[in-house]
């Protein structure tokens, strides 16, 4: 059971960092077939203590058709789970429970924690002068990441508020559910879950990420108290507006200013624009998600960008440039190098090939142009991370530099 579980960890894990899953030389092995050398004890330690076990596993991992998830075999709770992120079957309450907060899905909580990161690495630079960091690289590097500490904060804070937003979302939405196809086996919508439960669960999960948010500075405390009511109020805004992407987005990429808070304990202007971009982002892949739902969206009278936009894609597109450009501004504005800039271009043309080989009238294509959004934020954090080391560096240099100069205007002056 353990060895089944550490498959699916390191499954979800190449899942969430966007490795390819059409492996090279692999003849898509199932994963009972993939599990036979783990059945038996005396095999599971023979296999693991062979250096043939992780590369075994990634093969397996990398054999599977890319877009689909297909748990073959794994506990109950995750089978039966679809390429367009159905829910499973219900059986039991923690079953129904883990279904309720999506964790077989767990892009949500990627594209949630992203935008804290993102804040934390824009404010690393600022936290010690280049005279305490050092002119080693090892030393720079280091100091070019966010704090691990926040970034593992933050990794807990956005799987437990993802989680209470997928209960306020379903507690709002539970009549909704029921008349659309992909959603209608949620929990709530089929009974699995009733209205009480799920009070209580979200009660539980606030609580966590009240625990979570303690343990940053009041600064940020004080920050990020706003984004709860945006959060709760995602779900009206679908019944009232053709922009429920939009109030999706300003709560979703709250984390941006949140996590530079937390590093630098005030706010700078440089994080306006990262987190505006962040909202352009979200309301790129959030739109391509909508759309699988569209056809049902127009039945019951939810609006979206989706059926605001058509399936045109200009808007996608203006989304795209948009948050380029924002983050652009914000490196100008900390006076990032070229490096950034270059790496940036690159996290541009990803969203322009998303955006591109999405389909928007297949619910499959939608799909997995959604998941594909994360390498954007992957990339921006290592335009980030590359900035600030590019930063530091010069401002080492020219700290090296500095005590040289004063000697050799006194030299000038005595001798003069």
């Amino acid at each position: 059971i353990f060895s089944e579980w550490c498959l699916q960890f390191f499954r979800s894990l190449f899942d969430i960092l966007g490795f390819p899953k059409a492996g090279v030389g692999t003849n898509n092995m199932s994963w009972n077939f993939a599990l036979r050398p783990l059945r038996h004890p005396r095999a599971s330690a023979r296999f693991f203590s062979s250096g043939r076990c992780f590369s075994h596993h990634y093969r397996t991992l990398s054999a599977e058709f890319q877009g689909h998830v297909k748990f073959v075999k794994l506990p109950n709770m995750f089978r039966g789970i679809s390429s367009v992120g159905q829910s499973p079957p219900s059986s039991g309450a923690l079953q129904a429970y883990l279904r309720l907060i999506r964790f077989h899905q767990p892009t949500g909580t990627v594209l949630l924690f992203w935008p804290c990161v993102w804040g934390t690495a824009l404010a690393a630079c600022t936290v010690q002068p280049a005279a305490q960091i050092g002119s080693a690289w090892a030393s720079l590097g280091w100091a070019a990441l966010p704090p691990l500490q926040l970034v593992a904060l933050f990794a807990a804070g956005a799987f437990v508020m993802r989680s209470a937003g997928c209960i306020i979302n379903d507690m709002w939405d539970m009549q909704f559910d029921k008349e659309v196809a992909r959603t209608k086996q949620r929990p709530l919508a089929c009974g699995d879950v009733s209205q009480q439960q799920a009070f209580v669960y979200l009660t539980l999960h606030l609580t966590a990420g009240l625990a979570v948010l303690l343990c940053l500075n009041n600064t940020a405390i004080g920050v990020a108290l706003p984004s709860v009511l945006l959060a709760a109020a995602y779900p009206l805004a679908k019944r009232y507006t053709y922009f429920p992407q939009l109030v999706l987005g300003l709560a979703y990429n709250w984390g941006v200013l949140v996590g530079f808070a937390a590093v630098a304990d005030s706010l700078a202007p440089p994080a306006i624009p990262v987190y505006l971009a962040g909202v352009l982002w979200t309301l790129l892949y959030d739109t391509i998600y909508g759309h699988q739902d569209k056809k049902d969206d127009l039945l019951i009278g939810v609006k979206s960008t989706a059926l605001l936009l058509g399936d045109s894609k200009v808007g996608l597109y203006c989304f795209a440039g948009g948050s380029f450009g924002l983050l652009a501004v914000a490196g100008w504005m900390m006076g990032y190098p070229a490096p950034y800039f270059a790496t940036l271009a690159v996290a541009s043309a990803v969203q322009g090939y998303v955006v591109h080989a999405t389909d928007l009238s297949s619910p499959e294509s939608c799909w997995v142009g959604f998941r594909r959004s994360r390498m954007f934020a992957a990339v921006v954090m290592a335009a980030l991370v590359l900035g600030n080391f590019g930063l530091l560096l010069a401002r080492s240099q020219a700290q090296d530099q500095a005590p040289a100069n004063p000697g050799k205007a006194d030299r000038h002056q005595e001798s003069s």
